[in-house]
């Protein structure tokens, strides 16, 4: 009879054990989406501008950016210095956030035509295009 109950114990010993870790588990599921967050939008923004939805994407690019994202910022500093040739439209913003993207992006989003395909090797960084005019 006590090695009976001892395997009761046993049991429900290991039926909360399985319990708590499903708890935790889920718990940390939840806790991570936060973390992919900015790739997702990332993801999200770039889908819109290869889709041609320049202000969507301009909008999310820069919020990222603002955010920290490097390839946002290339991103969205590329679209406001090249939007009316690129894009049809301008994309104010202020001289003082470009110059952040600039920084957090490493100094200079890159220019590409499209006669090329987009293919970075025939690319002009900002500052090449700028003396180019």
């Amino acid at each position: 009879m006590n090695a009976r109950r001892f395997g009761r114990w046993m049991t429900l010993a290991a039926h909360l054990l399985t319990a708590a870790m499903l708890v935790v588990s889920v718990g940390m599921g939840l806790a991570r989406p936060g973390v992919d967050a900015p790739a997702m939008r990332y993801r999200s923004a770039m889908a819109a501008y290869e889709t041609r939805q320049w202000p969507q994407a301009f909008e999310a690019l820069s919020d990222l950016a603002d955010a920290g994202h490097p390839a946002a910022a290339r991103v969205a500093e590329m679209m406001v210095r090249q939007g009316p040739a690129l894009f049809g439209q301008r994309f104010d913003v202020s001289a003082e956030r470009v110059a952040r993207w600039e920084r957090l992006s490493g100094g200079g989003a890159l220019v590409t035509s499209r006669e090329t395909g987009g293919r970075t090797a025939d690319s002009l960084s900002i500052a090449q295009a700028a003396l180019a005019r």
